[in-house]
């Protein structure tokens, strides 16, 4: 039975619901029950065989997911990991159950990992430690515990000195106990030289830097000009005014929109660059793309999943340019309720690439957005009719996060000089309305043809998820058990435009599962659609130009292009690249801020800088900075003068001179004290009162 069902069955009050959830979970622990698929309960049986796949944290520990019908998490202790990383297939032995907090540990059975199975991983970056009798490679990553012993050396490698940054390629996993080995199989050269930290990312990540020449030869036979039999079978809307919205620095432009107004309502146009004229099933640059899943965004560089002139000339609806894509119609009434859609090939002239800056400053009036008066009356109609689509999809339950983003400038040599908060936010609506609903439309007409396609899922929180989300808001002071998007939707109303608003997002954003994609059609939990998939982005990514494929297939009457069991490959692999490419462009604004930060530590601007309390525990407070979201941790035995105790289940900490007082969710002022590279952690402190402060502020006004 899951949790609500045995909660029902024992007809259990409502508020001592989370105290049977907590039972259970004792329960668990003492092995009387076990947790099974589908987040059900069940008496606990003997198991032999552990084996399951491990994920690494950065602060050393493990979580397992068994490779058993009944998907169990297990928690490895960082001193058992014994040499795994995230992605292996491990084999495990129980431990003795130890009771105690902690994220992650509290309610999960502990094991260890006595041998690796499978090594997902097959290369590491890191810094090569040449000393006598004791050649090793020290891993950049902090989640790989060990360093890894180094046993030959490719032939092309060149001269490695100590201190250079290197990839290394791993040997077969060894016997429990013992250090792993590899090949060193290039040299990335010294450290500290520009762009070199990025490069390492990508290579930690396998992700590709370079096409192949096979790839890069067919893709240079593609030429932009578009030939009279391009146009069969084509809508001609080269006359209408269509138009593009991205981000500033955008690299290309795959989708463009129109708008015209009806007796009824309007008609909205959503123009998508059609990618599959040009590259074709099976060709090397179709296998490329689908290799790389992705296009991916570091800090310092564009990884296109398309050879350049592909991304940015052929395929990209540039102004003034005609270009062919594939457009879906969206007729809505005066309401904004969609009353019908279709779809067909179209060949467009975009006449004016818009940036969300542009658009932004139209919206709210202002007078410097640079944009032709022609388009004026369009944009103000488009916002209009976003509002409200976006005021019904939220009225239908689709949840409204608001979780911050940041930007980080760089100079030429690579360093980092400013660090900048994302803006726009009803510029970057309007865009996403626009696509939510073609895409939607697209999914539609995929499931209701019977065909097989690729769709957008994304599941509810499990049981555990919930709970544990219920267990974090607590902490930042709301004690609400949270059990449907409803519930979600109410209470981040009721924290907007409070000091806890961020930290009440970020508590229930942690306990959602990933989005994904299917070849089986499923809600997408978080925009509370039944039916969803991705269209609207063939440049940058592969599952986009699939769809293409099978919705041409479509109008056209033709057999389908794909079967389940080709597609189910497309959405493991492009879910995986997804998430890949995610990490890597996480990890290298995560690096690029702790350099920001470092430099400032050097010229002594410490601060003060504005930062959220994000969760107490018994050690300090971990917080983040709210213009830069750089997170760090104020160690408690920093704060001079106090001795501090902690609630961390109240989310609260007090001193016992009454000097402090903190509880998660409150925004106070800290300076930096400490900025570990190699460890990715930044030290803060309470700032000094008196002249000390006046003069950290003096440096940073200068």
């Amino acid at each position: 039975m899951k949790s609500h069902e045995i909660i029902g069955s024992i007809h259990v009050k409502r508020h001592t619901r989370s105290d049977v959830r907590h039972t259970l979970r004792e329960l668990e622990a003492e092995g009387v029950i076990t947790r099974i698929r589908g987040n059900r309960w069940a008496p606990a049986r003997p198991r032999e065989d552990l084996t399951g796949t491990i994920q690494v944290t950065s602060g050393g520990f493990g979580i397992v997911v068994a490779d058993d019908a009944d998907g169990t998490e297990m928690f490895v202790p960082r001193r058992h990991i014994e040499g795994a990383m995230s992605g292996d297939r491990v084999r495990l032995a129980r431990l003795e159950r130890r009771r105690g907090g902690g994220r992650g540990d509290g309610d999960k059975e502990e094991v260890r990992v006595t041998g690796i199975l499978e090594r997902k991983r097959k290369v590491a970056v890191g810094i090569a430690m040449l000393e006598k009798g004791n050649k090793y490679v020290l891993p950049n990553d902090p989640r790989i515990q060990q360093s890894i012993g180094i046993s030959g050396f490719a032939d092309d490698v060149g001269r490695i000195r100590s201190g250079d940054l290197v990839v290394v390629a791993f040997d077969p996993p060894p016997p429990s106990g013992e250090r792993q080995t590899g090949r060193i199989v290039e040299n990335l050269g010294d450290p500290e030289e520009p762009h070199v930290d990025m490069l390492a990312v990508l290579k930690d990540h396998n992700l590709a830097t370079e096409f192949s020449s096979a790839a890069k030869r067919m893709a240079d036979r593609v030429k932009p000009d578009i030939l009279p039999e391009d146009l069969t079978g084509r809508e001609d809307l080269r006359a209408m005014t269509i138009f593009t919205i991205d981000p500033e620095d955008a690299k290309d432009y795959d989708d463009a929109i129109s708008l015209e107004s009806r007796p009824a309502g309007w008609m909205l146009g959503v123009h998508i660059a059609d990618v599959s004229h040009y590259v074709k099933r099976g060709n090397s640059v179709d296998k490329e793309a689908r290799s790389r899943g992705n296009s991916v965004y570091m800090v310092d560089r564009f990884l296109p999943m398309l050879p350049k002139d592909l991304t940015q000339k052929v395929c990209s609806l540039r102004a003034d340019e005609d270009k062919l894509a594939y457009t879906v119609w969206i007729e809505l009434d005066k309401t904004g309720h969609v009353t019908g859609t279709s779809s067909t090939r179209s060949v467009i002239r975009s006449c004016a690439c818009l940036s969300y800056d542009q658009v932004q400053a139209l919206i709210e009036g202002k007078d410097t957005h640079g944009i032709h008066p022609s388009l004026v009356p369009t944009i103000h109609e488009l916002d209009r009719l976003a509002r409200r689509i976006r005021a019904r999809r939220i009225s239908s339950g689709a949840i409204e996060l608001s979780v911050p983003e940041v930007t980080c400038k760089l100079d030429d040599e690579g360093n980092p000089v400013e660090i900048v908060r994302r803006r726009s936010p009803e510029a970057y609506h309007l865009i996403e309305e626009c696509m939510l609903l073609a895409n939607c439309a697209v999914a539609e007409r995929i499931r209701s043809s019977g065909h097989p396609g690729i769709y957008r899922i994304h599941p509810e929180p499990t049981e555990e998820q919930w709970a544990q989300m219920a267990e974090d808001l607590a902490q930042v002071g709301l004690h609400e058990h949270p059990s449907s998007r409803e519930d979600i939707n109410q209470i981040c109303e009721a924290a907007q435009d409070t000091p806890r608003e961020y930290s009440v997002n970020i508590a229930m954003l942690r306990n959602f599962q990933r989005a994904m994609y299917s070849p089986g059609c499923a809600p997408h939990f978080g925009l509370a659609f039944d039916c969803y998939t991705h269209f609207t982005s063939p440049i940058r990514r592969y599952a986009d130009l699939v769809t293409h494929r099978v919705l041409d297939a479509l109008d056209q009457g033709k057999r389908p292009r794909y079967d389940r069991g080709e597609l189910d490959d497309i959405c493991f692999h492009c879910s995986s690249m997804e998430k890949e490419a995610e990490m890597a462009e996480n990890e290298s604004l995560q690096i690029k801020r702790l350099q920001y930060f470092q430099i400032l530590l050097g010229r002594g601007e410490i601060g003060p800088f504005a930062g959220i309390i994000l969760s107490i525990n018994r050690r300090g407070l971990l917080i983040e900075l709210t213009e830069s979201l750089q997170r760090g941790f104020l160690p408690f035995a920093a704060i001079q003068g106090e001795y501090i105790t902690a609630d961390t289940e109240k989310g609260r900490a007090y001193g016992r001179n009454n000097r402090h007082m903190f509880s998660t969710g409150d925004v106070i002022n800290v300076e930096i004290t400490k900025v570990d590279m190699s460890r990715r952690q930044v030290d803060f402190h309470l700032p000094d009162a008196g002249s000390e402060r006046e003069r950290t502020r003096g440096k940073r006004k200068k």
